[in-house]
Protein backbone atom coordinates (compact mmCIF):
# COMPACT_ATOMS: atom_id res chain seq x y z
CA UNK A 1 0.00 0.00 0.00
CA UNK A 2 1.21 3.51 -0.48
CA UNK A 3 0.53 6.18 2.20
CA UNK A 4 0.40 9.53 1.74
CA UNK A 5 3.45 11.44 3.47
CA UNK A 6 4.77 8.73 5.23
CA UNK A 7 7.86 5.90 3.82
CA UNK A 8 6.64 3.10 2.34
CA UNK A 9 8.62 -0.13 2.76
CA UNK A 10 8.30 -4.01 2.82
CA UNK A 11 6.56 -5.25 5.47
CA UNK A 12 8.40 -8.50 6.76
CA UNK A 13 10.54 -10.96 4.68
CA UNK A 14 9.94 -12.05 1.26
CA UNK A 15 7.87 -15.60 1.30
CA UNK A 16 8.80 -18.74 -0.54
CA UNK A 17 5.76 -19.85 -2.39
CA UNK A 18 6.93 -22.92 -4.72
CA UNK A 19 9.52 -24.90 -3.72
CA UNK A 20 9.57 -27.68 -6.71
CA UNK A 21 12.99 -28.65 -8.51
CA UNK A 22 11.73 -27.35 -11.71
CA UNK A 23 11.36 -23.99 -13.02
CA UNK A 24 8.00 -21.65 -12.65
CA UNK A 25 7.41 -19.60 -15.76
CA UNK A 26 5.42 -16.73 -16.53
CA UNK A 27 4.11 -13.87 -14.36
CA UNK A 28 1.42 -15.13 -11.18
CA UNK A 29 -1.57 -13.86 -11.04
CA UNK A 30 -2.44 -12.25 -7.64
CA UNK A 31 -5.83 -11.34 -6.20
CA UNK A 32 -7.31 -10.34 -2.55
CA UNK A 33 -10.50 -12.21 -1.62
CA UNK A 34 -11.37 -9.49 1.39
CA UNK A 35 -8.93 -11.52 4.08
CA UNK A 36 -6.31 -13.87 2.05
CA UNK A 37 -4.94 -14.14 -1.23
CA UNK A 38 -4.72 -16.20 -4.00
CA UNK A 39 -2.17 -17.07 -7.06
CA UNK A 40 -1.74 -18.84 -9.58
CA UNK A 41 1.31 -19.60 -12.43
CA UNK A 42 2.49 -21.97 -14.38
CA UNK A 43 4.67 -24.84 -13.55
CA UNK A 44 7.03 -27.33 -14.90
CA UNK A 45 7.06 -29.77 -12.10
CA UNK A 46 5.06 -32.07 -13.84
CA UNK A 47 7.25 -32.41 -16.95
CA UNK A 48 5.32 -29.91 -19.25
CA UNK A 49 3.45 -26.53 -18.44
CA UNK A 50 0.64 -26.81 -16.27
CA UNK A 51 -1.32 -24.36 -14.33
CA UNK A 52 -1.07 -24.28 -10.11
CA UNK A 53 -3.17 -22.27 -7.86
CA UNK A 54 -2.09 -21.60 -3.89
CA UNK A 55 -3.82 -19.72 -1.23
CA UNK A 56 -2.06 -17.64 1.58
CA UNK A 57 -2.92 -15.73 4.69
CA UNK A 58 -3.08 -11.79 4.88
CA UNK A 59 0.23 -12.20 6.94
CA UNK A 60 1.68 -14.52 4.23
CA UNK A 61 1.27 -18.30 5.77
CA UNK A 62 0.45 -20.23 2.88
CA UNK A 63 -2.51 -22.60 3.17
CA UNK A 64 -2.87 -26.20 1.83
CA UNK A 65 -0.95 -27.24 -0.59
CA UNK A 66 -0.18 -26.10 -4.10
CA UNK A 67 -3.86 -27.45 -6.72
CA UNK A 68 -2.62 -28.35 -10.19
CA UNK A 69 -5.76 -27.02 -11.97
CA UNK A 70 -4.26 -28.25 -15.79
CA UNK A 71 -3.64 -31.64 -16.49
CA UNK A 72 -3.15 -32.44 -20.10
CA UNK A 73 -0.37 -33.44 -22.01
CA UNK A 74 0.16 -29.92 -23.65
CA UNK A 75 0.95 -26.79 -22.52
CA UNK A 76 -1.02 -24.82 -20.30
CA UNK A 77 0.27 -21.14 -19.60
CA UNK A 78 -0.39 -17.79 -18.95
CA UNK A 79 -2.41 -17.13 -16.72
CA UNK A 80 -4.86 -14.71 -15.09
CA UNK A 81 -7.15 -15.03 -11.78
CA UNK A 82 -10.03 -12.94 -10.80
CA UNK A 83 -11.82 -13.53 -7.52
CA UNK A 84 -16.30 -12.94 -7.56
CA UNK A 85 -16.78 -12.63 -4.10
CA UNK A 86 -17.27 -16.17 -3.19
CA UNK A 87 -15.07 -18.20 -5.63
CA UNK A 88 -12.06 -18.01 -8.06
CA UNK A 89 -11.95 -17.72 -11.67
CA UNK A 90 -8.98 -18.80 -13.84
CA UNK A 91 -8.42 -18.13 -17.78
CA UNK A 92 -5.22 -19.30 -19.33
CA UNK A 93 -3.67 -20.03 -22.92
CA UNK A 94 -4.21 -24.03 -23.51
CA UNK A 95 -2.45 -26.06 -26.25
CA UNK A 96 -4.45 -29.04 -25.82
CA UNK A 97 -6.62 -28.22 -29.00
CA UNK A 98 -3.34 -28.64 -31.71
CA UNK A 99 -3.03 -24.64 -30.96
CA UNK A 100 -3.39 -22.08 -28.57
CA UNK A 101 -7.18 -21.45 -27.36
CA UNK A 102 -8.54 -19.88 -24.40
CA UNK A 103 -9.89 -21.38 -21.67
CA UNK A 104 -11.09 -20.96 -18.41
CA UNK A 105 -11.94 -22.65 -15.11
CA UNK A 106 -13.42 -22.21 -11.21
CA UNK A 107 -11.88 -22.53 -7.96
CA UNK A 108 -13.59 -22.37 -5.04
CA UNK A 109 -12.67 -20.46 -1.82
CA UNK A 110 -11.18 -23.45 -0.02
CA UNK A 111 -9.40 -23.95 -3.19
CA UNK A 112 -10.85 -26.79 -4.78
CA UNK A 113 -11.87 -27.61 -8.68
CA UNK A 114 -15.42 -26.69 -9.66
CA UNK A 115 -16.61 -28.67 -12.41
CA UNK A 116 -15.05 -28.99 -15.99
CA UNK A 117 -12.74 -26.20 -17.68
CA UNK A 118 -14.83 -24.14 -20.49
CA UNK A 119 -12.84 -23.69 -23.88
CA UNK A 120 -13.47 -20.07 -24.75
CA UNK A 121 -11.87 -19.30 -28.27
CA UNK A 122 -12.05 -21.78 -31.01
CA UNK A 123 -10.62 -20.62 -34.22
CA UNK A 124 -7.68 -22.09 -36.35
CA UNK A 125 -5.41 -19.21 -35.40
CA UNK A 126 -3.54 -18.30 -31.55
CA UNK A 127 -5.13 -17.11 -28.99
CA UNK A 128 -3.30 -16.17 -26.16
CA UNK A 129 -2.43 -13.66 -22.63
CA UNK A 130 -6.26 -13.92 -20.83
CA UNK A 131 -7.15 -11.30 -18.48
CA UNK A 132 -9.89 -11.94 -16.31
CA UNK A 133 -12.21 -9.44 -14.39
CA UNK A 134 -15.30 -9.71 -12.12
CA UNK A 135 -18.23 -7.91 -13.05
CA UNK A 136 -20.60 -8.02 -10.12
CA UNK A 137 -22.39 -11.11 -11.75
CA UNK A 138 -20.65 -12.52 -14.58
CA UNK A 139 -16.62 -12.63 -15.71
CA UNK A 140 -15.15 -10.67 -18.64
CA UNK A 141 -12.23 -11.89 -20.36
CA UNK A 142 -9.75 -10.36 -22.91
CA UNK A 143 -7.12 -11.65 -24.62
CA UNK A 144 -5.09 -11.24 -27.87
CA UNK A 145 -6.10 -12.97 -31.12
CA UNK A 146 -4.49 -13.71 -34.17
CA UNK A 147 -7.41 -14.78 -36.18
CA UNK A 148 -7.63 -11.51 -38.36
CA UNK A 149 -4.11 -12.01 -39.71
CA UNK A 150 -2.57 -9.77 -37.08
CA UNK A 151 -2.92 -9.44 -33.28
CA UNK A 152 -6.06 -8.26 -31.88
CA UNK A 153 -7.77 -7.81 -28.95
CA UNK A 154 -11.12 -9.47 -27.77
CA UNK A 155 -13.30 -9.90 -25.19
CA UNK A 156 -16.42 -12.19 -24.11
CA UNK A 157 -18.48 -12.80 -21.32
CA UNK A 158 -18.92 -15.75 -18.84
CA UNK A 159 -21.17 -16.57 -16.66
CA UNK A 160 -20.45 -16.92 -12.92
CA UNK A 161 -21.04 -20.65 -13.18
CA UNK A 162 -18.71 -20.82 -16.15
CA UNK A 163 -20.80 -20.95 -19.53
CA UNK A 164 -19.61 -18.21 -22.27
CA UNK A 165 -22.44 -15.97 -22.98
CA UNK A 166 -22.48 -14.43 -27.00
CA UNK A 167 -19.82 -14.29 -28.96
CA UNK A 168 -16.36 -12.86 -29.26
CA UNK A 169 -16.27 -9.05 -29.59
CA UNK A 170 -13.09 -7.47 -30.95
CA UNK A 171 -12.16 -4.30 -29.56
CA UNK A 172 -8.98 -3.56 -31.85
CA UNK A 173 -8.89 -2.66 -35.12
CA UNK A 174 -5.18 -0.28 -35.81
CA UNK A 175 -3.75 -2.76 -38.91
CA UNK A 176 -0.94 -3.30 -36.65
CA UNK A 177 -0.53 -6.12 -33.77
CA UNK A 178 -2.17 -4.89 -30.36
CA UNK A 179 -1.40 -7.80 -27.63
CA UNK A 180 -0.65 -7.96 -23.48
CA UNK A 181 -4.61 -6.79 -22.59
CA UNK A 182 -5.30 -6.15 -19.02
CA UNK A 183 -8.77 -6.10 -17.69
CA UNK A 184 -10.52 -4.70 -14.92
CA UNK A 185 -13.91 -3.56 -13.60
CA UNK A 186 -14.55 -0.27 -12.06
CA UNK A 187 -18.28 -1.42 -10.99
CA UNK A 188 -20.07 0.06 -13.62
CA UNK A 189 -17.83 -0.41 -16.36
CA UNK A 190 -14.79 -2.12 -18.31
CA UNK A 191 -11.47 -0.51 -18.50
CA UNK A 192 -8.59 -1.89 -20.88
CA UNK A 193 -4.80 -1.68 -21.59
CA UNK A 194 -2.51 -3.22 -24.06
CA UNK A 195 -0.01 -2.77 -26.25
CA UNK A 196 0.15 -1.21 -29.21
CA UNK A 197 2.14 -0.96 -32.76
CA UNK A 198 -0.06 1.36 -34.46
CA UNK A 199 2.78 3.97 -33.82
CA UNK A 200 5.86 2.08 -35.47
CA UNK A 201 6.82 1.46 -31.76
CA UNK A 202 5.00 -0.16 -28.75
CA UNK A 203 2.82 2.07 -27.00
CA UNK A 204 0.11 1.61 -24.13
CA UNK A 205 -3.56 2.43 -24.93
CA UNK A 206 -6.37 2.55 -22.85
CA UNK A 207 -10.11 2.11 -23.59
CA UNK A 208 -13.57 1.71 -21.82
CA UNK A 209 -15.67 -1.40 -22.27
CA UNK A 210 -19.36 -1.50 -21.32
CA UNK A 211 -20.59 -4.24 -19.81
CA UNK A 212 -21.64 -6.33 -22.86
CA UNK A 213 -18.26 -5.70 -24.35
CA UNK A 214 -19.28 -2.79 -26.54
CA UNK A 215 -16.11 0.03 -26.30
CA UNK A 216 -17.13 3.22 -25.12
CA UNK A 217 -15.46 5.92 -27.59
CA UNK A 218 -12.16 5.73 -28.45
CA UNK A 219 -8.76 4.11 -27.99
CA UNK A 220 -7.08 6.58 -26.11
Amino acid sequence: AITPNKPNRKIGDDIRLTTEANAVSSPTSLVWTGSEYGASWTDQRDGNLEIYFVRFSAGGSKIGADLRVTNNAAASEYTSLAWSGSEFGIGWTDSRDGNQEIYFTRVSAAGAIIGASTRLTSNAYSSEQASLAWAGGEFGVTWKDSRDGNQEIYFCRVSGAGGKIGSDIRLTSAGQDSQSPDLIWTGSEYGLTWQDWRNSGCEIYFARIATDGIKIGGDL
